[in-house]
């Protein structure tokens, strides 16, 4: 299970997957958010760039060269595979083990806290919806990879 680290400062995210790679982000419309909707926000886009990053892989591997043809014909062609997205079921990514800094949000995700906010509580029930296999845990600031980011940026 690759481990993945995610953290928030107010109007910035971070997050790195261990062999996916790691990024910092500036939020759009920074102001209107508070420390825990961004850290909900760092960990939706960590697993948006997780998916994406997933799917590139499995469409880098349609590309392959036709042998036959390119020896019959001394032109290199590619063989023709269908897309995955078209022709076949996509597997799911295999399952992260989530690291972030924000204990509240580890709560609200594994169910300890109920969620008051309606706003918060629907960026919960998408977040349900894209964390089936997967596991978050809270972890102490200085231990986490995303806030060392986060500091080195500013």
């Amino acid at each position: 299970m690759p481990a993945a680290y995610c953290s928030s400062k107010l109007g910035r995210i971070a997050y790195s997957i261990e062999g996916f790679g790691q990024e910092v982000e500036d939020l759009p419309g920074a102001a209107t958010f508070n420390h825990v909707e961004c850290a909900y926000l760092a960990i939706i886009s960590m697993l948006n760039f997780y998916h994406s990053k997933w799917n590139e892989e499995l469409d880098a591997r349609r590309s392959d060269i036709d042998v036959e043809a390119t020896e019959a014909t001394g032109v290199t062609t590619f063989a023709q595979v269908a897309t995955p997205s078209a022709d076949t079921i996509r597997p799911l990514p295999p399952p992260l083990l989530v690291h972030t800094d924000n204990q509240l949000v580890v709560y609200h995700i594994t169910k300890q806290h109920k969620v008051r906010l309606e706003l918060l509580d629907k960026i919960k029930k998408m977040l349900h919806q894209m964390t089936e296999f997967t596991t978050v845990k809270y972890v102490y600031s200085p231990d986490n990879i995303a806030t060392k980011m986060l500091r080195r940026q500013t």
